[in-house]
This record gives structure tokens, C-alpha cells and sequence, in this order.
């Protein structure tokens, strides 16, 4: 089983979006940060490091498209593998209605839940606790 604890999406500057990842990494006494470094590399996770400097972060490639990569999350949704804390009604509504055309808005809640809840799923480690960066 997999719980979703937060969302604390965000369109900020590298330092709001920082500092959040770090609150939210002491709050929920986090093991490891998944950050998509397709834009940023490196700044990305001296950003992290920055805000807080023993962060554990691990940087992750965006290769395959945003629906193919979100099948396998979605599998996890159908089967009642994934739970939510509260409602999550941002994130759950780009959950429903992004559908990958070209006038779809970038879903970056989906994409930090899809990116956390891959790592978990892949590493078949359901009790640690991710949090991935967003709003880079």
C-alpha cells in the first residue's frame, strides 16, 4: 500500500520551491527527495542542498512521455494500492482531467506524485517516505 501525505505544489522561485521541499522532507522525516533534473541538472539539487544541507535528494530523468509514464501509477489508483491522506482536490483534479493534448496544462502535481509514487513502487519499498520537487 502507498499513501500520498502531501502535496505542497508550487510555481515559485528555486528558493521558495526550496525551502518548501525542505519543510516538507523535516516534516514528514522524509528518507529521499526525487527531483526531475530535465530542467535544471545540477541547479536542481544545489538548490536542495542549498535550502538544506544533509538532504538526501536523487535526480531523475524524464525520458518517456507524460501519459506512458504515469500508466503504471495509474495501475496502482485502480487496483486501491494508493491512498490519499486528505482529499487532494488540485492534485486529484489533474489526475482526471489531463489528457496529453497539446492544450492540456502541465500537470505538475501528477507528474511530482507519479515521480514519488515510481520510485516507492519500482523499489518495492512502500514504507519510505518521498517527497519530489516541483514548479522547476
Amino acid at each position: 500500500m502507498f499513501y500520498v501525505l502531501d502535496d505542497r505544489s508550487l510555481h515559485g522561485t528555486p528558493a521558495q520551491w526550496a525551502a518548501e521541499v525542505a519543510a516538507a522532507y523535516q516534516m514528514w522525516k522524509a528518507d529521499l527527495v526525487i527531483a526531475e533534473k530535465n530542467y535544471g541538472g545540477d541547479m536542481v539539487l544545489h538548490t536542495l542542498q542549498t535550502a538544506q544541507r544533509n538532504i538526501n535528494a536523487r535526480l531523475t530523468t524524464s525520458s518517456r512521455g507524460k501519459l506512458i509514464r504515469a500508466e503504471p501509477v495509474s495501475a496502482l489508483y485502480e487496483h486501491g494500492r494508493v491512498k490519499h491522506r486528505v482529499p487532494f482536490y488540485d492534485l486529484e483534479n489533474e489526475m482526471c482531467c489531463f489528457d496529453g493534448s497539446e492544450t492540456s496544462d502541465s500537470p505538475n502535481r501528477l507528474d511530482s506524485a507519479v515521480f514519488a509514487l515510481t520510485e516507492l513502487a519500482g523499489n518495492n519499498v512502500g514504507s519510505v517516505t518521498a517527497v519530489k520537487t516541483w514548479g522547476v
